[in-house]
């Protein structure tokens, strides 16, 4: 019988051993998982921070591709407008040219001298 008795409380020093050296474990890997949460947390805010700046820098390009278009707009509109003052020029002197040509041919050929 004493030594059934010292059988069963040397089993449970053993398994309060285990359960004691289980816990050391666990509490060694939940340490190990905080500072790898703490890790995770810092390299998100890491790259919130950098979205922030990515999407500043978006609305800046934005702004300078819009500025651009606004400068090329008004650029393409002058141009037209001297296009068109240049075809306007170009006719009248098409309609100068037949005038003389006309004049030319109705007037009489000069003496040659």
């Amino acid at each position: 019988m004493v030594l059934i008795l010292i059988a069963l409380t040397a089993g449970c020093k053993d398994q309060n051993l285990s359960n004691t050296k289980k816990t050391r474990l666990i509490a060694v890997e939940n340490n190990q998982l905080r500072k790898d949460l703490a890790q995770r947390d810092k390299e998100i805010e890491g790259q919130k921070e950098l979205l922030v700046k990515c999407e500043q820098e978006k609305k800046d390009i934005e702004g300078q591709v819009q500025n651009t278009i606004n400068e090329l707009s008004a650029a393409n509109f002058q141009d037209f407008e001297k296009i068109t003052k240049l075809e306007e020029e170009n006719n009248d002197l098409k309609a100068q040219i037949e005038s003389l040509k006309k004049q030319e041919s109705n007037s009489p050929p000069e003496p040659a001298k």
